[in-house]
């Protein structure tokens, strides 16, 4: 089963029975654009509106999450991923982990 959110992408799937009826296994999509704590030793600083576009997207996540919820109870910087587009402008922010 997916859900889909226009930053989350949750993906997962449950044990067979016989095996372990209590795991719920939980897959992450790949992202080539690295963590905002690497985006943010790279770019030193982000203008305000990149910043509060960044902000927008982890609040809208995190209120998805919520109203599944799910609880993220690990948020910072090294679990949040950045996705640029290919003139390496800001386009995405997942919380991930």
């Amino acid at each position: 089963m997916t859900i889909d959110y226009k930053i989350v992408t949750f993906k997962f799937d449950y044990q067979p029975a016989d095996k372990n009826p209590s795991h719920l296994l939980v897959i992450l999509i790949i992202n080539a654009g690295g963590d905002l704590f690497d985006a943010i030793t790279v770019a030193q600083k982000f203008s305000e509106e990149k910043a509060a576009l960044m902000i927008n997207h982890l609040v809208s996540a995190l209120a998805y999450l919520h109203n599944l919820n799910i609880v993220h109870r690990d948020v910072k910087p090294e679990n949040l991923l950045v996705e640029f587009d290919g003139e390496n402008h800001f386009e995405k922010l997942q919380p991930v982990d």
